[in-house]
């Protein structure tokens, strides 16, 4: 595996410190919001939205956790086209990070392989069925 400098990574201009690659949401990272929130679907959905833009910037997994609670909570009121909606936000937050995982020879945690990434992969395929 190609080390930083073999890849033209100057460590040094990466942002520093743990907001540099935490999702964050309202100055708080999103993991704050799991347990208190985990029932209130617009919460769940902006801890979605930091998620994929923490995504766009950093290329890291996504956490399968407020996706899942999204759809969750969207099947449960009903909101078929939300549910769909999030578990395809959350694929393809997932193929950009592999996508980049793979294009710049660096291993990372893939989140889908997980057992709330596949049970949104499998909600996808269930909906997609249909």
């Amino acid at each position: 595996m190609p080390t930083f400098r073999e890849l033209g990574i100057d460590l040094d201009e990466l942002p520093s410190g743990p907001e540099s690659i935490t999702p964050m949401l309202n100055g708080l990272p999103t993991y704050s919001y799991a347990k208190k929130y985990k029932n209130d679907l617009s919460t769940m959905l902006l801890c979605c939205e930091a998620e994929e833009s923490a995504n766009n910037k950093t290329e890291q997994f996504p956490a399968p956790f407020f996706f899942q609670r999204v759809a969750v909570l969207a099947a449960e009121s009903g909101d078929k086209r939300l549910e769909r909606e999030v578990c395809i936000r959350f694929r393809n937050a997932v193929r950009r990070s592999k996508m980049a995982m793979k294009a710049g020879g660096y291993k990372a945690a893939d989140t889908s392989l997980g057992p709330s990434g596949q049970a949104i992969l499998k909600r996808l395929k269930k909906i997609n069925a249909r």
